[in-house]
């Protein structure tokens, strides 16, 4: 992850709230998704029960 982020800055972009109020966030750095890049490495799973999002990876 490192060596995607390098010094370059990361956004995000609010998708929705969970039922808990949380905000649920894309993050990206250079039109790199990084949510997606850290469940393709192994750093997180696709939780599908609350989402459908990033299975793929």
């Amino acid at each position: 992850m490192k060596s995607v982020i390098n010094t370059n800055d990361v956004y995000c972009t609010g998708k929705n709230t969970d039922r808990y109020g949380r905000l649920i966030a894309i993050f990206f750095v250079n039109n790199i998704n990084l949510n997606s890049t850290i469940v393709k490495d192994g750093w997180a799973i696709a939780y599908r029960y609350q989402s459908k999002d990033y299975i793929a990876e």
